[in-house]
């Protein structure tokens, strides 16, 4: 089963005592490697952190493979998932026990960020805290007036946008005329609503 192991491939899920309904993470890689004699499988998972809270909390504490005979039509046994479980479900089964051997590590490639090609704006003026604080003393608890930014004017309208947008105006007036016309030509009915008791 480890030899045709590829999560490429299938990926082995985790699922709590085998039940289909929320996954705990994935196996990442298996491998077998006999020990006292016996052939045993070991594998990598890949835990989600609700696995590793009911763990810490003692539960989920063993695994049962969900092996498949013949998988794809292979002609191979292939971990079909991983069942997590309060107890062992064969002899040989370990305790899982989750680390985190990568403390302190680096993971992946480190990249130089050259910050060269950014420019950082220049102010006119400094509008720090302690800028903005010695302005306030300086004019006795004040605000000074400020001017707000001119804004720049838009280009002039030309002929032929001020009739497209004059013809699209008036249609939308005709429009509305129509509408008000049909709720005035609507003869009134006495509709008064009773409160329901």
């Amino acid at each position: 089963m480890a030899e045709t192991y590829d999560p490429t491939y299938y990926t082995a899920v985790i699922w709590p005592e085998h039940d289909r309904w929320s996954s705990y993470g994935t196996v990442q890689a298996l491998k077998t490697e006999e020990v006292d004699g016996k052939l045993k499988l070991f594998a990598i998972l890949c835990p989600n952190r609700d696995l590793i809270y009911y763990n810490q909390n003692g539960q989920y504490q063993f695994c049962s493979i969900e092996p498949f005979e013949n998988f794809a039509d292979l002609g191979r046994t292939y971990l079909l998932g991983l069942g997590v479980t309060d107890e062992p479900a064969s002899t040989g089964t370990t305790h899982l026990k989750f680390s985190n051997s990568n403390k302190g590590q680096a993971v992946g490639t480190s990249e130089p960020l050259d910050l060269s090609m950014f420019k950082l704006p220049k102010h006119e003026k400094a509008d720090g805290l302690i800028a903005k604080f010695f302005s306030f003393l300086a004019s006795h608890g004040e605000q000074a007036p400020t001017t707000p930014p001119s804004q720049p004017e838009g280009e002039e309208m030309k002929p032929e946008q001020f009739d497209q947008m004059l013809g699209a105006l008036n249609g939308l007036g005709t429009k509305i005329d129509a509408f008000s016309a049909k709720l005035d030509a609507k003869p009134a009915t006495d509709d008064t609503t009773q409160p329901v008791t």
